[in-house]
């Protein structure tokens, strides 16, 4: 029990340390909320107009103090349990009223956000979000892929086994990725040259591989 208290009273005082701006967004959503907890229908104010609220007061701590939702819950009803899922060493915060209600807000004002934008808005979002470094490799060595000759190409991979150090998932899979991705750049071969055939792809030896791989000179 003395610990359980202690825990409550260090996460209420960690409200203490933060800026004016923050424990002003906390405390005032904080009424509401507790409300919201004891009873849906008797809230003062709609869920609808809460769960903005709520997620901006939530952005404005997080973003200072770097915590996670459940501990900006905690805060909140310190009585949350600290543990996930309940267990034989007590109940988890996933089973506790407090926390589902707030749960419950954070999905409602996702769902306004959502219908906030348009089909074409999402999309875009999606089309300008950053690629995965998967991607980003596969792209890289289509572009480069026509001008190897199917052995170089071969040896390029097992390159990437080798030299980085990558498991083969992870090679099989920029492999696969190669085949469905359009190349970074469109590269042409140099004036001269009918192909890189005459090109070999030097491995440097263990030792030197180990020294470019890890910076250190022996």
């Amino acid at each position: 029990m003395a610990k359980k208290t202690a825990t409550n009273n260090a996460t209420t005082a960690a409200l203490g340390e933060v800026s004016a701006k923050v424990r002003k967004a906390v405390e005032a959503i904080r009424r509401p909320f507790t409300a919201f907890v004891d009873d849906f229908r008797m809230i003062t104010e709609s869920r609808a107009e809460l769960a903005p609220k709520f997620m901006k007061a939530f952005g404005l701590w997080q973003t200072e103090v770097g915590g996670s939702f459940i501990d900006f819950c905690r805060i909140l009803v310190p009585d949350i349990p600290a543990q996930s899922r309940t267990t034989a060493d007590g109940p988890g915060y996933r089973d506790h009223a407090a926390y589902q209600a707030a749960d419950y807000l954070r999905r409602l004002a996702a769902q306004a956000a959502r219908a906030e934008t348009t089909p074409a808005e999402r999309a875009q979002r999606i089309a300008d979000a950053p690629v995965t470094p998967t991607t980003a490799v596969a792209r890289l060595l289509k572009a480069i892929m026509p001008l190897l000759q199917a052995q170089q190409t071969a040896s390029l991979f097992d390159a990437l086994r080798t030299q980085l150090h990558w498991p083969d998932r992870t090679v099989t899979r920029i492999q696969t990725e190669t085949q469905r991705v359009e190349p970074l750049v469109v590269l042409r071969e140099p004036r001269g040259l009918h192909a890189l055939g005459n090109l070999r792809l030097a491995m440097p030896a263990p030792a030197a591989a180990e020294e470019m791989r890890t910076g250190t000179q022996g």
